[in-house]
């Protein structure tokens, strides 16, 4: 029993002094840390000594742009932009070169996740400085913002390809705020849906107008006459003498053009009715157009100095008069094969 109360007295002293020291390192962890940063961060080197006060210099700059682009953004955005981002106080653990590199791989994710949402293929050799120009190609990106992607990518870079490199912890911080409010504004720029195109309103229709301005058609007074003015019938005129005056490339049409191989067979008709000439498409394959218009399945009202569309064919239309036609009757004994008046 004294052997054992002896053993304890011996080892107990130690024991508690080692969880003692346990128990300060862990109290002190953080200023030991901040401690072990000071004395490491020291630089001989004058060279790298004003690096580092560039460096706080530059991101300082950058900040006071990143806040006006973020505003402007936000005006644009069809979406909310969340406020940007705020490093101050998170991972007081990591060094100043290790916060860096972390909001350095972000910007980069930033840019091929932009790319990939475009339909921008990215390869494994593929940089940011190859990835973005093609980005800012698919989607319109804020010149100012493209310049603050490109200004955090490139300093992280530095950073990453030269060990040396130690800036301040609280110039670290402030670059991962900056480069992490670059990538979430790219975010907002190029993952949102395009806006659609806005379509062009359809040309408004003529009003219905009751009567019109043509005489009822008979063989001896025609109502109207159409003169071809572009086609294979170009310089021919021809008389409406029909209510039904029908149009296309068959040969018992009123007025024939068969010589135009885009006009179908039976293509359209101007039918006379309710005091008016009235357009009409009969299915045609290339359409009917009234002053380049396309006649759908409502007829249209024709009126004098309109221009009606056959396929490659137009023709003017012209009125004959209350008389009749200016040639009169005398006209249907020189018309032509193709039922062209000739003059």
């Amino acid at each position: 029993m004294d052997v054992l109360k002896i053993v304890l007295d011996k080892v107990t002293v130690p024991v508690a002094l080692i969880l003692l020291a346990i128990a300060l390192a862990l109290i002190f962890h953080r200023k030991l840390s901040e401690l072990i940063e000071r004395t490491t961060s020291i630089e001989i080197d004058p060279s790298k000594r004003r690096w580092r006060v560039e460096f706080g210099q530059r991101v300082q700059q950058e900040q006071q742009k990143a806040a006006a682009i973020q505003r402007q953004i936000t005006a644009q955005s069809p979406v909310p932009v969340p406020t940007l981002p705020d490093s101050s106080g998170k991972n007081t653990d990591q060094t100043g070169r290790e916060i860096v590199l972390e909001a350095w791989g972000a910007v980069r994710q930033a840019v091929f996740d932009g790319c990939l949402a475009n339909g921008i293929s990215v390869t494994a050799t593929m940089g940011v400085r190859e990835a973005l120009p093609r980005l800012r190609d698919a989607r319109p990106l804020d010149p100012d913002l493209a310049r603050l992607v490109e200004f955090a990518y490139n300093v992280g870079r530095e950073i990453a390809n030269d060990r040396g490199r130690r800036p301040h912890s609280q110039d670290a911080r402030a670059y991962a705020s900056l480069a992490l409010s670059a990538a979430q504004l790219l975010a907002v720029s190029v993952l949102t849906p395009m806006p659609l195109p806005v379509p062009e309103p359809p040309p408004p229709r003529r009003a219905t107008v009751v009567g019109g301005n043509f005489v009822p058609p008979s063989s001896e007074n025609p109502s109207a006459e159409l003169v071809a003015v572009e086609g294979p019938m170009k310089g021919r005129h021809y008389l409406v003498d029909k209510s039904n005056y029908r149009m296309g490339r068959n040969a018992n049409n009123d007025l024939c053009v068969a010589s135009d191989d885009s006009i179908s067979g039976e293509h359209a008709c101007l039918r006379y009715q309710s005091g008016g000439l009235f357009l009409y498409d009969q299915g045609s394959r290339n359409g009917t157009f009234l002053n380049e218009q396309r006649v759908g399945g409502t007829p249209v009202m024709v009126r004098p100095g309109d221009r009606i569309r056959l396929g490659e064919s137009a023709f003017e239309v012209m009125a004959t008069g209350a008389g009749g036609s200016p040639r009169g009757a005398k006209e249907e004994a020189r018309k032509g094969p193709d039922r062209s008046v000739v003059l």
